[in-house]
């Protein structure tokens, strides 16, 4: 009777077990099929705030991307601010379509070309959307099943997936509708330097226009 007991036990937990991996594997290849779709979208408006705190200055940054991969064009508006000192600093990046050059304008206003680009080059990349960075690092995060735990929950009213890796260190909320992450926390701990970030994603598509390359 003891060990019809012990065999049940163990039977349940091995279900339990299987039952956690197929959930895992199902979900995160449902993300994974998501995150292609979002890199391949052409037309894209996007912004990662990011809050930074620890041993270093606090501040918090805004990157704003229009993105038109059809006409190989996209704009960077990077702004620094420093909690500190109540001071911020503004950075543009282009990349222009006829030109195919890049280009960054600093704070003060100067224009500086950067790199120099040919349509050959552009075309021969396998993804030309700046949306695949944010898809590839996410895929690799999902690509272990068991260097992550998954669970649930809910961040600015959105349903979410809770994806805990690197030991809890880095926490990555997936919306579950859309597959595309929508904040993460970094947590760095050294002897000298503590690190602890919170990233902020906001995405629109299809409302980038001409008007918004205006550089």
């Amino acid at each position: 009777m003891k060990k019809k007991i012990i065999l049940s036990v163990i039977f349940i937990i091995i279900v339990l077990i299987i039952i956690v991996i197929g959930s895992k594997l199902v979900i995160s290849k449902n993300i994974c099929k998501k995150l292609d779709e979002f890199a391949k979208q052409k037309n894209t408006y996007f912004v990662i705030t990011t809050y930074y705190y620890g041993n270093n200055n606090p501040s918090f940054g805004v990157v704003k991307t229009w993105q038109d991969a059809d006409n190989y064009r996209a704009l960077h508006e990077i702004t620094n601010f420093s909690l500190d000192s109540q001071e911020a600093t503004i950075e543009y990046i282009y990349l222009d379509s006829e030109k195919n050059e890049h280009y960054s304008k600093k704070s003060d206003g100067e224009i500086v070309l950067e790199n120099s680009y040919s349509r050959d080059e552009i075309e021969k990349e396998d993804n030309t959307t700046l949306n695949s960075g944010i898809a590839i690092g996410t895929k690799e995060d999902l690509s272990n099943i068991f260097k992550f735990s998954l669970s649930s929950g809910v961040v600015n009213g959105t349903e979410c997936y809770i994806i805990k890796v690197d030991k809890g260190k880095r926490i990555i909320y997936i919306d579950k509708d859309t597959g595309l992450p929508v904040r993460q926390i970094i947590e760095s701990k050294e002897k000298e330097y503590n690190d602890y970030r919170i990233m902020d994603y906001y995405y629109e598509f299809d409302v980038v226009t001409d008007s918004d390359f205006i550089f």
